[in-house]
């Protein structure tokens, strides 16, 4: 588990990633799920899942990673078409939240409270 403070005060946490139940988790090799907490670890503010799709001959899938102080999305969408090579329509990343900064201390409270949240519901 990691977590990062953004400039604002709120946290960033890294959770577990969901199961990965259709194909178009092949696109990415899928990446983890991210939780933006408030900074009194009292609510979840914002949840930053993988999650995919399928529109007739179209599979996208979005994930999320943190790289370089930044929290990251990827959107890849493919054409399948049966009996023809597949074709990448798109695959962008875009920054959702810039400037974390990593947390070192209370790494254990702060995923015992999010795990709390997430039961909650």
């Amino acid at each position: 588990m990691a977590a990062w403070r953004t400039a604002e005060g709120l946290i960033l946490v890294e959770g577990t990633s969901r199961p990965r139940p259709t194909a178009a988790w092949g696109l990415l090799g899928g990446e983890g799920s991210f939780f933006l907490l408030d900074g009194e670890l009292q609510e979840i503010r914002q949840r930053f899942e993988p999650h995919e799709g399928s529109l007739e001959d179209d599979l996208w899938s979005y994930s999320y990673r943190v790289a370089q102080g930044e929290l990251r999305e990827r959107f890849v969408s493919r054409r399948v078409v049966y009996g023809e090579p597949e074709s990448v329509e798109v695959d962008k990343e875009s920054v959702k939240l810039a400037g974390l900064e990593p947390v070192q201390r209370g790494l254990a409270a702060i995923e015992a409270r999010l795990r709390a949240l997430l039961e909650q519901g």
